[in-house]
C-alpha cells in the first residue's frame, strides 16, 4: 500500500475566476464503497472563494495521506506564500479544517494537525460502519428507479474504468456511488452525521491494502440488494465491505500513526479541551450562544451579525465565525452569505423527529459498547443519574422539563462510558436538537428513556439485553441496526 497516492490534487490555476467549491469526493482506488463519499443532498458548504478551497484541499490531502502528521503546526504567512494566496484564504481553509476537527486550535500553540491514533481508527470504523449499515438498508427500502439507474451507471462506469487500470477515474466513481447511496435515504440527520465525519473517514482510508479489497463484487452485491429492494441483502453487503477493510488496515500501516503523532493533539473526535484548560474563544463564544438559543433568548430568524457579537465576547471576528460555525453543524445558526449575517435556524419538526430517530440508534450502540467495557466508577455515576431519574418520575412529583433534564444526563453518562470518542462527539452534535425538542414537547426524551433496563444491560455485561426486551414487547426481530419509521 503507498500512502503518497491517496488522495487526487486538483490542478487549480490562481488565476481563474473564483467559483464555488464543487462537491466533488477524494477517495483512493479500491475504496469506492461505503468509506470517505460527500453526501450529494448534504450541507452546502459555505466555504465558496477559491482560494480558500484550494488551500484546504490541499492541506487535507497532506493531512490524509501523512505528509502533514499528528502535531504539525499550521502557520498563515508560509501556507500563503507557498500556494500564492492571501492570508485570509489560508484561515478560511484552517477554519474549516478545524471544523471538520483535522486541526487543532488553542492560544499557546496555534493551530495543529490533530494527532491520530490506532484507538481513533478502531473508534471511527466502529460508528462509520454502523452508519453505513443503516444507509444500506434504507437506501434498499426508499431508492427510485431513478436512483437505482443511477447506481448502475456508477457501476458501469466503475466496471469500464477497472479494465482500462484507471485508478483516479475509479475514485470518483466510487465517490460518486456512495454519496447517491447516502442520498437516496432521504434521511436529512443521517446526511448530516456521514458529512461531519467525512474527512476523518479519508484519513482512516489511508490505512487500507487495496490488494486486500475486490470494489468489482462489492458494487454487484450493492446492485443485486438494491434492486430487490432486499435491506437484509444490503445490509449484508456493507458488512461485507466493512470486513474487507478491516482486513485491509495492515497492523503495521496501523503503528505508522503512533509513530508519527509525537504525541501532541487531543484525541480525534473529542472537541473538549485538556483538563484544567481554559476554552478556546470559539469553544466559549459557541456555547454561550447556545444557552441563549436553547434558553429562548434568541428567537428563530434573530441575525448573529458576526461584528457586534465580537464586540460583545471580546473576541476576533475569526473566532466569532469559528463559533457559529459550530452552531451551524448543530442545526442551531444559519450560516450567512454575502451581506446577510447567520441567523438562529426555526427548526422543523421533521427534522427534530429524525434526529430523535437517530439519536435512539447512536443511544442503542453506547449501550453495546458500555456491556463491553464496564468501569466500576462510571457504573456507579450512571447508577446515581438512573435514581435520580425514577425520583424525579413519581407520582405527583414529576415535572415534564425536570425529567427531559434528567433523562438527557443519563444520556450523556452512557456516551462517556463507551469508550468511544467518535460516538460522544456525534452524541453532542444531536444533543442540542434533543433540548429543542424537549423545549416543545416536554416530556418526549424522557418518555423513551428504558433508564433501569439500561443500567442492568451495562451491569450484567449484557448487551443484547436491551434489543431483546424490546423485541419481545413489540413482536420485532432484535436487530439494532433496523432503520427508523419513517
Amino acid at each position: 500500500m503507498v500512502l503518497n497516492r491517496l488522495v487526487p490534487r486538483p490542478s487549480v490555476d490562481p488565476r481563474r475566476p473564483a467559483t464555488a467549491e464543487p462537491r466533488t469526493t477524494e477517495l483512493r482506488r479500491g475504496s469506492p464503497g461505503f468509506l470517505g463519499g460527500a453526501s450529494a443532498r448534504g450541507d452546502v458548504s459555505a466555504y465558496t472563494d477559491a482560494a480558500a478551497s484550494r488551500v484546504f484541499r490541499k492541506l487535507r490531502g497532506d493531512i490524509v495521506i501523512g505528509t502533514l502528521p499528528g502535531g504539525s503546526r499550521l502557520i498563515e504567512l508560509p501556507i500563503a506564500r507557498e500556494a500564492g494566496v492571501s492570508r485570509h484564504a489560508v484561515r478560511t481553509a484552517i477554519r474549516r479544517l478545524v471544523s471538520e476537527r483535522l486541526v487543532d486550535e488553542s492560544s499557546a500553540q496555534g493551530w495543529r494537525v490533530t494527532s491520530f491514533t490506532r484507538s481513533d481508527a478502531a473508534d471511527l470504523a466502529e460508528v462509520q460502519s454502523l452508519l453505513d449499515r443503516v444507509a444500506a438498508r434504507q437506501a434498499a427500502h426508499r431508492r427510485t428507479s431513478r436512483d437505482l439507474a443511477g447506481f448502475r451507471r456508477q457501476i458501469a462506469a466503475a466496471e469500464r474504468a477497472l479494465q482500462r487500470g484507471d485508478d483516479l477515474d475509479l475514485i470518483r466513481i466510487g465517490g460518486r456511488f456512495r454519496a447517491e447511496v447516502y442520498a437516496s435515504t432521504g434521511n436529512g440527520p443521517l446526511l448530516a452525521l456521514h458529512d461531519l465525519l467525512f474527512s476523518r473517514s479519508l484519513r482512516l482510508l489511508a490505512f487500507a491494502d487495496d490488494a486486500e479489497i475486490d470494489p468489482a463484487r462489492a458494487l454487484a452485491d450493492f446492485d443485486a440488494a438494491f434492486a430487490a429492494r432486499d435491506a437484509d441483502a444490503a445490509e449484508l453487503a456493507a458488512r461485507r465491505f466493512d470486513a474487507e477493510l478491516r482486513t485491509a488496515r495492515r497492523v503495521w500501516a496501523l503503528r505508522r500513526l503512533d509513530e508519527s503523532n509525537g504525541g501532541f493533539g487531543r484525541e480525534l473526535g473529542d472537541p473538549a479541551a485538556a483538563p484544567g484548560a481554559e476554552p478556546h474563544a470559539v469553544d466559549r463564544i459557541a456555547a454561550a450562544l447556545r444557552a441563549q438559543i436553547l434558553s429562548g433568548a434568541r428567537a428563530p430568524g434573530e441575525p448573529l451579525p458576526t461584528r457586534a457579537l465580537a464586540k460583545i465576547h471580546g473576541a476576533g471576528r475569526a473566532d466569532v465565525r469559528g463559533a457559529l460555525g459550530e452552531l451551524a453543524k448543530e442545526g442551531l445558526v444559519a450560516p450567512g452569505s454575502g451581506q446577510r449575517s447567520a441567523r438562529v435556524r426555526d427548526i422543523p419538526g421533521a427534522e427534530l423527529s429524525g434526529f430523535l430517530e437517530l439519536g435512539l440508534l447512536l443511544d442503542r450502540l453506547a449501550v453495546r459498547f458500555a456491556a463491553e467495557r464496564p468501569a466500576p466508577e462510571a457504573l456507579a455515576g450512571l447508577e446515581t443519574r438512573v435514581q435520580e431519574a425514577e425520583r424525579l418520575a413519581r407520582p405527583g412529583d414529576a415535572d415534564s422539563a425536570e425529567l427531559d433534564r434528567a433523562a438527557l444526563a443519563v444520556r450523556a453518562q452512557l456516551h462517556d462510558m463507551s469508550g468511544n470518542r467518535v460516538l460522544r462527539e456525534l452524541a453532542r452534535t444531536i444533543e442540542p436538537r434533543l433540548r429543542v425538542l424537549s423545549a416543545r414537547s416536554p416530556g418526549t426524551i424522557a418518555s423513551l428513556g428504558e433508564h433501569r433496563l439500561v443500567l442492568e444491560a451495562i451491569a450484567s455485561r449484557d448487551s443484547g439485553l436491551l434489543e431483546r426486551r424490546r423485541a419481545r414487547a413489540d413482536g420485532a426481530p432484535a436487530s439494532l441496526d433496523r432503520p427508523p419509521v419513517r
